[in-house]
């Protein structure tokens, strides 16, 4: 063992603004995902109903979704009807719409914050 300036020395405990210990702040984060194959006809529609009513009577801050099969203007639809609820992240490929897609669902009632910023590696 090292003894001198260099030895190591433990870190204190790390603390929250107001003085609280990490280690007493509790809580937990439900993260959900769902393979949805497709929601972006008339008769597959009412599947974001059904996913945003699971969400909020369960407490889910994020869910991810696969197999949107979204295009822009269902991204502007969904926007418009669930923006004050939730925040919904789309990606999708222009090029072959209603086909793949990922979303990304936050629950503002769960989580305050909008996501600040987002990173497509590869479209669609």
């Amino acid at each position: 063992m090292e003894n001198g300036p260099k030895a190591h020395m433990p870190h204190k405990p790390l603390r929250l603004r107001g003085g609280t210990d990490l280690m007493a702040v509790t809580g937990h984060l439900r993260i959900a995902a769902l393979n949805i194959k497709g929601a972006n006809s008339p008769q597959t529609r009412q599947k974001w109903n059904l996913i945003t009513n699971k969400m909020r009577k369960n407490k889910i801050a994020v869910m991810c979704i696969s197999e949107t099969h979204t295009d822009s203007p269902q991204k502007d639809q969904l926007a418009n009807r669930y923006g004050n609820k939730f925040h919904i992240t789309h990606t999708f490929d222009p090029d072959h719409s209603r086909a793949a897609g990922v979303a990304i669902i936050v629950n503002r009632n769960v989580i305050k914050k909008n996501p600040t910023g987002m990173t497509i590696l590869i479209p669609g």
